[in-house]
């Protein structure tokens, strides 16, 4: 079951930036992640099969992908010296990392984090599914995850918006999950608002 164990991912934190259309600095945008401040530890939601660390991407931020049965949680801005060493163990060795493992604490590493609501330590986190793996479960736990609502938005918010799909090669959007082609894979992923549907 996709993020069975969501309940443990980052006790006691906050939500400072939602999912979706985001109007305010440094937008207008697509945030296609949950932010999330908090003092204390992330831990993993569910059981993975891999976990990857990305030292650098194109904006300077360093990315956890933890990696599943068709999908995938990435974390970002975290600090590799401060993960857990269980965890960096199973990087290093590429072992499974089971639900409820100390990943470390919030981090702020990227040139676009000290521009963003969440200013200082925080989880941006992004949740892939693929649909055709977990058509039946999305169906279950978002119902409506489907519906594209781009032209309505589109006549709503105009230009920026409009871009923004074209840009980030969006093929549907609405509040439960944005639909696009994977940057990493360059399959076609559901992202999922997992406020809306999981409960992270």
């Amino acid at each position: 079951m996709l993020l069975s164990h969501a309940s443990v991912f980052f006790p006691g934190s906050v939500i400072t930036t939602r999912f979706g259309w985001d109007p305010t600095p440094p937008g207008p945008r697509i945030h296609h992640a949950i932010d999330r401040a908090g003092p204390g530890d992330l831990y993993t939601p569910e059981d993975y099969l891999r976990a990857t660390w990305i030292p650098k991407d194109a904006q300077g931020n360093t990315i956890l992908r933890l990696i599943g049965e068709g999908r995938e949680l990435r974390i970002y801005h975290l600090y590799l010296t401060e993960l857990s060493p269980t965890l960096r163990e199973a990087i290093g060795l590429g072992k499974d990392v089971p639900a409820g493992t100390k990943i470390g604490p919030a981090g702020n590493v990227g040139i676009f984090v000290a521009s963003a609501k969440g200013t200082g330590r925080h989880a941006h986190y992004v949740y892939y599914v693929d649909p055709q793996q977990h058509e039946e479960e999305l169906d279950k736990r978002l119902t409506g995850w489907q519906i594209n609502r781009i032209k309505e938005i589109e006549a709503k918010l105009g230009r920026a918006f409009t871009d923004e799909i074209k840009k980030r090669e969006i093929s549907a959007y609405n509040d439960l999950a944005i639909t696009k082609l994977d940057p990493w894979t360059k399959r076609v992923r559901v992202i999922v608002n997992t406020y809306a549907g999981w409960g992270m």
